[in-house]
């Protein structure tokens, strides 16, 4: 129960983030990842709560970032 409740809070903080960004890098792309993330490791045998939580933060430094255009 902990870890389903860390991975809804970096989920938030996520989301959050990621509305100021641009297009190529909103939620919508983060959901990409991370339902590519989730697919591969579960074939692969790895953790998939850790590689969600990853794919959730995989643009997290961009928040300074804004899209030009």
């Amino acid at each position: 129960m902990k870890l389903e409740n860390s991975l809804k809070k970096i989920e938030m903080d996520a989301r959050k983030i990621s509305k100021n960004l641009g297009p190529s890098h909103d939620w919508s792309h983060v959901e990409r990842v991370a339902n590519l993330a989730v697919y591969i490791a579960e074939r692969e045998g790895a953790n998939v709560s850790v590689v969600k939580a990853a794919s959730y933060l995989h643009d997290i430094g961009r928040h300074s970032l804004k899209e030009v255009g």
